[in-house]
């Protein structure tokens, strides 16, 4: 997510936008009458991150957002 829609649209209720596993015919405009919840200020990317990395980022800053990439199946 990198930060972007965080800091620049807001965080809206599951209720509101839930999570669907494509986004396939799907546009902004389905969501736009979302109230946003919350706000991020500030986003950062943590660099080569691990577990101990991502404890401390907890332990300091509290919350954290994170994704991943999965390759493809390979069978």
């Amino acid at each position: 997510m990198n930060g972007f829609f965080a800091e620049n649209g807001g965080l809206v209720a599951e209720s509101c936008a839930p999570y669907q596993a494509t986004t396939k015919g799907l546009s902004c405009s389905n969501f736009a009458s979302c109230p946003a919840l919350a706000r991020v200020k500030n986003s950062y990317i943590l660099k080569n991150p691990n577990e101990e990395l991502i404890k401390k980022e907890i332990l300091r800053n509290g919350i954290v957002i994170t994704d991943w990439s999965a390759p493809p199946n390979l069978n």
